[in-house]
Formats: structure tokens, sequence, C-alpha cells
């Protein structure tokens, strides 16, 4: 799933650019607190969903406590309270270049990857997410809006060039474009 920590480091290269105006004007405006990867040990032995204890981290949100890389990163919600929680993925069986997973009825999900598609190609929207997941469990115990989003394998094509790093660290910079877009429409109503 290493979509998803390339986008989180598109997200942090353009949010550390101090000389791009509109990056600068997001900072000023906006917090971020970015987790590139949770699952860190396993991951350097070569697992992205499995911790070292087998356990699949991306269904165990729904009990707490739980696994400790679930804890830790549950209680910094819970202490930063954010407007918004995204939880990245990369998966296989789409036909989409990217496809969400929206949480909750209340048309803010559809309002914020509207905002964010506009910057991306064959974009999707599958549903509710698994139970247990990060950004379901988040949404129904504490009601932030929360997004969980993934991307095509390296194998998926945008205009019949294969998706590279690059192209998963450009979506991380328009991600910002999309939720700064979300919010400044919200703010205007």
């Amino acid at each position: 799933e290493s979509q998803g920590v390339y986008s989180s480091e598109g997200m942090i290269r353009f949010l550390l650019n101090e000389t791009n105006d509109l990056s600068n004007s997001i900072r000023n405006n906006y917090t971020f607190k970015i987790v590139p990867i949770v699952n860190v040990d396993a991951t350097a032995i070569g697992r992205s969903r499995y911790n070292l204890n087998w356990i699949d981290l991306n269904r165990e949100w729904e009990e707490y406590p739980a696994e400790q890389e679930v804890n830790i990163v549950r209680e910094q919600v819970i202490n930063f309270n954010p407007d918004l929680f995204l939880d990245f993925h990369g998966s296989i069986g789409s036909d989409a270049n990217y496809w969400y997973y929206g949480i909750g009825n209340d048309g803010k999900t559809n309002d914020l990857m509207n905002q964010i598609s506009k910057y991306w190609t064959n974009t999707g929207n599958e549903g509710a997410t698994a139970v247990g997941s990060a950004a379901r469990e988040i949404y129904e115990d504490y009601g932030i809006l929360s997004v969980l989003i993934e991307w095509a394998p390296n194998t998926a094509e945008i205009n019949r060039q294969i998706m590279t790093q690059e192209d998963w660290i450009k979506d991380g910079e328009e991600i910002i474009f999309g939720i700064n877009d979300y919010f400044k429409a919200i703010q205007e109503i």
C-alpha cells in the first residue's frame, strides 16, 4: 500500500515549500497532522497490512483498546480533534485510478471528494468502508469527517501511462489543493 505513503510525502513536500504562496497561505490557515505510515515495524520487513503480531491494522479500529499502533493514532485524533481525517491505501481490482469510501450520509464526503477529484482523472466512489477501518470508526466514534482513499496498483494506467511514485507524490499535493478548496467553500456558506 505504498501509494498512500508516496501521497503523504507529496502532501508534506508541498506544505513545507516556503517559496510557494499557496503553501504558505495553507500553513497559515490550517494545521495538518500527517502520519505517513502507521505500521512502520512490519513494513520494514515487507508487511504493509499486518503488524508484527499478524493483526490486520486496517480492521483493528472497532475495539478500543486495540493494537499499539492503532491506539497511538486514535489518541492523537482524540487529542487533536481534527475537522478531517484521511486514511490512505493502495488496492487492486478497480477500473478507476483512484476511488474513495465515504463515511456518513451528510454529503460532506462527496463535497470534499468533488473538490479533490477535480484535480484527478478517473475517480470512482465505492460506497461505505468496512467495519473496523480507521475512517469508519473515527467518523462513527467522534463524528469527524473521514474518508478512505484508495489508489489503484502501480499497474494502473493514466492516459495509457503506468503510474509512478512521482504520480502518487503529485496526488498528495493535489489532495492539499482539494482540501483547501473544500474548506474555503464551506467558509463562504
